[in-house]
């Protein structure tokens, strides 16, 4: 058995390469008319936020308290994750290009390489590369880290993440669920849902060297995120009482089972491989889905399926090359 070691936690790192594909077919079956049974996969971004909280604590915290300046890290986080995000928003520009009648697509092309969301329209904060207003929340998260968050106790972490636990409770129950923070109109509510996520994942990750590993992965990997992203639909809950559950409960009970699982050598491998592919396949997905959606509907309809099926093949493809390559390493940056 591998146990984790440093700061990569291996299960955690297949879980959310499953959870990135999961997004991916959560957003492909709308683009043809047609719904995946994931129905809940939006929840993943809640994931995504407490894994980030929870990988960076160790990684970065001691730096922080001794020689790196809340600035430096924000630089090192932007450019780690802008150049893969880069390759999409430059996909999402050729499929506007494709779709035609986006006369404005340059300075959202514009807007888009600078973070900068889009709110003239009804919609998607960001146009050309819908998932790209997670990682904004991400990078928000990260200054709140940096700038608060390394500075509290264990005990004000935990209470700053209950208390905004309770605004994300009542925004779950103002708008019906928990899929809030990427369009114009619910913008708001990404706050407090990256700031409950993060914060957790934090006051988890500092508990991580004190809690030794456990093992019988296959048990503890079944069960949380399998369960909350794609059984939780069939179970008799309303959508905000199952929204509710996965994001206090189960995403939690996933996320820290996770970390604390030993892997056989060649699961761990497996997983390495996910946790590579996770980010690239998020970043650009969207786009591609669009392109390949608009070329699959001028086929005739018979053969329609199977250019859906070879559309997501390839994405699959294109993300393990971005994988593979400097990109995903993103921006080499010289300490100063």
């Amino acid at each position: 058995m591998t146990p984790p070691k440093g700061h990569r936690l291996p299960l955690l790192d297949g879980l959310r390469g499953v959870a990135a594909i999961m997004v991916m077919l959560h957003h492909e079956g709308p683009l043809h008319g047609t719904v995946w049974p994931l129905p809940r996969a939006y929840l993943a971004v809640d994931f995504f936020f407490m894994l980030s909280g929870l990988v960076l604590t160790p990684a970065f915290e001691p730096r922080l308290r001794k020689d790196l300046s809340p600035t430096r890290f924000l630089i090192q986080r932007f450019a780690r994750l802008w150049p893969v995000l880069a390759v999409g928003v430059l996909i999402g520009g050729a499929a506007a290009l494709l779709r035609g009648g986006e006369h404005l697509w340059p300075l959202i092309l514009l807007a888009s390489l600078l973070l900068l969301p889009w709110p003239r329209s009804v919609g998607g904060l960001y146009r050309l590369d819908g998932p790209q207003w997670s990682i904004g929340y991400e990078l928000l998260a990260n200054a709140l880290h940096a700038g608060l968050l390394v500075r509290l106790s264990d005990r004000a972490v935990l209470g700053f993440a209950l208390i905004t636990a309770a605004i994300m409770a009542w925004q779950i129950a103002h708008f019906g669920e928990a899929a809030m923070g990427d369009t114009t109109a619910n913008w708001w509510g990404g706050f407090a849902r990256v700031a409950w996520a993060y914060a957790l994942g934090v006051w988890l990750g500092r508990r991580l060297k004190a809690t030794p590993a456990i093992g019988r992965w296959w048990l503890l990997a079944a069960l949380p995120l399998p369960l909350t992203l794609g059984l939780l639909p069939f179970l008799p809950l309303a959508r905000d009482w199952g929204d509710g559950l996965a994001v206090f409960v189960l995403l939690p009970m996933a996320l820290w089972l996770g970390a604390r699982v030993a892997l056989p050598a060649m699961a761990a491998r497996c997983c390495g491989w996910l946790g590579a592919l996770s980010y690239p396949l998020y970043a650009i997905h969207g786009p591609l889905l669009v392109i390949g959606a608009h070329l699959t509907r001028q086929l005739p309809e018979a053969a329609q399926p199977l250019a859906r099926i070879a559309v997501l093949l390839a994405i699959l493809l294109l993300a393990q090359a971005l994988a593979l390559s400097p990109l995903a390493r993103g921006l080499r940056l010289k300490r100063s």
